[in-house]
C-alpha cells in the first residue's frame, strides 16, 4: 500500500509538494519507513510535537532498509530532542543527503547528554552506509538546533569545498592538500545557539573515498579536522590522533569543546594535515637582547622549530637573507595550547652600527624533515630609543587594504604584501605625519587567498594576515 503525503509551505500555508512512501505504515506516534524510497525535493518536513504543518509525530522510524532521499535544498526537521527521534528497526534505514544544503535539522536544544545517530548513506556509485553519531557532553541553549549533511566529490576537494572554505592548503605550504584529505565533507552547523554544546563526533568513511587515484592517505592515520570560520583557517585545532578504526571505517573527533564546534568537517591524514597556525609570534627587547615568544594551538608531527633572522632591514627594498640563530624542540603531536621562548643573544645591531631592529621568522620541521615557514615579525628597538606607534590594517568597502598609523612622530617606512610563501607581491613607501593617518593599498590585481601585510620603519614591524576574497 502507498501512502501519499502532502507537505505545506509554512509561510503561504499552501501545499507545494506531493510524494509517496511505498510500503509505509503509520505507527502510534511515529512514521515508519519500510522497504522503498521517500524522496524530498525543495521543502521542509517536520517531525515533532508542535508547529503549523508538522506531522505531530514523536519518532521517525526506519524499518528494513527504508530510504529517505533529501535533495534540492530540502530540510527535514526532527523536533524531538531525544536520540530515539530517529529509530531504526529490523535491518534499519538510510538517509541520503549528498549535498551541502540538503539537511537533517535536529532541534537538540539544551539536551545535556545523549548520542544522536543519523543513518547517512551513499547510493552512487555503490550503496554504502556511513552513519554519523553526534554525542553531546554538555548542553547548549534551549532554542538551539544543528543542521547535518554530508556529500562527496572527486579527488580535488577545492572543486566542491563548502561555500565558506577559502583554501585546502597543507601544513607544508602546498596550496592544495587534497591528496591527503578524504573525498567527502560533513556539515554540522550549530544554529540559534549563544552557547554551543560540547560534543564528540563519530564519522564513518568509505574506502574508495580515501583510496581514489591521486590520493596519498594512510588509512590508520586519518583524523578529524574542522574549519574555523571565525579566523578562516583549518589548523588551529586538531581532532584526537589515533582514533581511526580501519575495520569499522570510523574516526572519532575526540572531545570537542563549545569553542571548537564549527560547521565544516573532514578527515585528513595526520602526517599531512591542513595547516598549523600560530596563535601568536612576538619579539621584544630584553636589555640588549631580542626575546621571542610564540604560542601554538595545535601541532602535528612537529619535531622542532628553527628561529631565523633577516640579514637586512625589511624597510628597505632588498631581499636579504635569512640566517639561523637557534632551534627549539617541538611537541610532536598536540591539541593543547603550548608556549615557547627563545633569546637571541646576538641582538642588537644585526644590520650595522646604530640599527637595533631585528626581523624574525619561524621554520617548523616535521620528523620526516619536511619544513614550513611562518611570517616575519620584529622586536622593539634595543638601542634605547622608545617611540609610541600603533598600526592596524583592514579591508575597506571597496576591498582595498587600509593601513591606519597612529604615531607620536612622523612615520617613514614601507608596506609590503606577501603571499603565504613569503613572496613579495606589493611594495610601497609609506610617509605619514604624526597623529592619525591612513594609507590605502588599492587596485590589487591578485587572486583570492590569505596574504601577509608587513608595515615597517626603523622602530618596529607590524604584521597581519589578511583574507582577500
Amino acid at each position: 500500500m502507498n501512502i501519499s503525503l502532502q507537505v505545506a509551505d509554512k509561510k503561504s500555508q499552501v501545499p507545494n509538494l506531493k510524494f509517496q512512501i511505498p510500503r509505509t505504515k503509520k505507527r502510534q506516534n511515529s512514521w515508519e519507513l519500510g522497504l522503498g524510497t521517500w524522496s524530498l525535493g525543495l521543502c521542509f518536513l517536520e517531525f515533532g510535537f508542535w508547529g503549523f504543518g508538522s506531522f505531530s509525530q514523536s519518532r521517525l522510524v526506519f524499518n528494513n532498509d527504508g530510504y529517505m532521499v533529501i535533495e534540492g535544498g530540502a530540510r527535514v526537521v526532527i523536533a524531538r530532542n531525544n536520540p530515539d527521534a530517529i529509530t531504526q528497526l529490523g535491518t534499519g534505514g538510510r538517509i541520503v543527503s549528498e549535498a551541502e544544503t540538503d539537511y537533517i535539522q535536529w532541534n537538540l536544544g539544551n539536551t545535556a547528554a545523549g548520542a544522536f545517530t543519523i543513518p547517512f548513506t551513499r547510493v552512487t556509485p555503490s550503496v554504502v552506509e556511513i552513519p554519523l553519531t553526534f554525542t553531546i557532553n554538555s548542553a547548549g541553549d534551549a532554542g538551539g538546533r544543528v543542521y547535518f549533511s554530508t556529500y562527496r566529490g572527486g579527488w580535488d576537494n577545492n572543486l566542491y569545498k563548502p561555500a565558506e572554505i577559502t583554501n585546502m592548503q597543507g601544513q607544508d605550504g602546498d596550496p592544495n592538500n587534497s591528496e591527503n584529505v578524504v573525498d567527502r565533507f560533513w556539515i554540522l552547523e550549530p544554529n540559534n545557539y549563544t552557547t554551543k554544546p560540547a560534543t564528540e563526533i563519530n564519522f564513518t568513511y568509505i574506502d574508495d573515498e580515501h583510496t581514489a587515484a591521486s590520493n596519498s592517505i594512510t588509512e590508520g592515520s586519518l583524523f578529524a579536522q574542522r574549519w574555523n570560520s571565525s579566523t578562516n583557517q583549518w589548523g588551529d585545532w586538531f581532532g584526537t590522533f589515533g582514533t581511526a578504526n580501519t575495520v569499522n571505517n570510523t574516526v572519532s573527533s575526540g572531545a570537542v569543546t563549545a569553542a571548537n564546534f564549527f560547521r565544516v568537517w573532514t578527515l585528513v591524514d595526520q602526517d599531512n594535515p591542513l595547516p598549523v597556525e600560530l596563535l601568536s609570534f612576538t619579539a621584544t627587547c630584553l636589555g640588549e637582547k631580542a626575546y621571542l615568544q610564540w604560542t601554538t594551538v595545535s601541532e602535528s608531527n612537529n619535531d622542532y622549530f628553527t628561529i631565523e633572522r633577516l640579514t637586512t632591514d625589511l624597510s628597505s627594498d632588498e631581499d636579504g637573507n635569512w640566517i639561523r640563530v637557534g632551534t627549539v624542540k617541538g611537541a610532536g603531536n598536540s591539541s593543547t595550547i603550548r608556549n615557547y621562548f627563545f633569546t637571541d643573544e646576538s641582538h642588537p645591531s644585526p644590520f650595522g652600527e646604530g640599527q637595533g631592529v631585528g626581523f624574525y621568522r619561524l621554520s617548523q620541521t616535521d620528523f620526516d624533515g619536511t619544513n614550513s615557514a611562518y611570517s616575519p615579525v620584529t622586536s622593539y628597538p634595543c638601542n634605547g630609543s622608545m617611540v609610541q606607534e600603533s598600526i592596524r590594517a583592514y579591508l575597506d568597502q571597496e576591498k582595498n587594504i587600509a593601513i591606519e598609523i597612529i604615531s607620536d612622530h612622523p612615520f617613514e617606512g614601507t608596506a609590503c604584501l606577501y603571499d603565504m610563501a613569503l613572496k613579495k607581491i606589493v611594495y610601497i613607501p609609506v610617509h605619514a605625519p604624526g597623529g592619525i593617518s591612513y594609507t590605502i593599498l588599492g587596485g590589487l590585481n591578485i587572486c583570492p587567498g590569505i596574504y601577509v601585510l608587513s608595515v615597517a620603519d626603523n622602530y618596529q614591524t607590524y604584521t597581519q594576515k589578511l583574507s582577500i576574497r
